[in-house]
């Protein structure tokens, strides 16, 4: 979207700009506070839009029984939590909902970092069946993992994972990290991930069928039967 208002700005100048063999020295002041004008209407627009594009967010997924795979990551909002500060309730505010920016990798990656990493996406069930789902953390050497399932407005269940927890409270015995999710009839529902590692910082994040974890070496933890 800046990208196109510039390149419209920059066009609409140059087919303006007259041609001229002989320049004044008046014609070339009019010349410059033209070109001063253009720039100031260009940066005003790139800072009026700057808002709306932090507050755009990832378009919702759509649930249903066609679908078996999907990488979450192009469909995901990412902040990176540098001080480690923010909590559900910042983020679920106005301010906090500005802070995230879109993600655009299929698996994306930022290395090794102190900084811990928020990623905010939306389901939406549009059947009038309650839909079984599950996501992925196809990352085993992830430390912490905290899911913040929406209950009601504003309200969240966490859910934890990561290698520094005991493999029995895994919920699906299965060397990747997977969470088995519900959503309602007709509703949708916008989840959170708070991630933190002492190595790389990589997020393979994946929404699978329950049909894909019903395989002999995978076993639903039975407290969640």
């Amino acid at each position: 979207m800046v990208r196109l208002l510039v390149s419209v700005v920059s066009a609409s100048f140059i087919r303006e700009m007259p041609v001229q063999t002989v320049s004044s020295p008046l014609y070339a002041t009019a010349r410059e506070q033209k070109r001063r004008h253009v720039a100031m209407v260009a940066m005003v627009s790139l800072w009026l839009l700057v808002p709306s594009i932090r507050l755009m967010a990832a378009e919702p997924i759509i649930l249903g029984p066609e679908l078996e795979r999907l990488p979450l990551g192009p469909r995901m909002d990412i902040l990176e939590d540098k001080a480690k500060q923010w909590t559900m309730h910042d983020l679920v505010s106005e301010q906090g909902a500005g802070l995230f920016t879109p993600s655009h990798a299929v698996s994306p990656a930022f290395g090794f970092t102190s900084s811990a990493y928020w990623i905010r996406f939306s389901v939406v069930n549009p059947l009038d069946r309650e839909i079984q789902w599950c996501l992925e953390v196809a990352y085993p050497p992830m430390d912490s993992i905290a899911l913040y399932l929406p209950t009601q407005a504003d309200q969240f269940q966490m859910r934890r994972a990561g290698d520094l927890l005991p493999f029995h409270t895994r919920e699906v015995n299965y060397k990747d990290f997977i969470f088995l999710l519900r959503t309602a009839p007709q509703s949708q529902q916008t989840y959170y991930m708070r991630f933190e590692n002492a190595g790389p910082m990589n997020l393979p994040l994946t929404i699978l069928s329950p049909s894909l974890t019903v395989r002999p070496n995978l076993e639903v933890n039975p407290r969640l039967r």
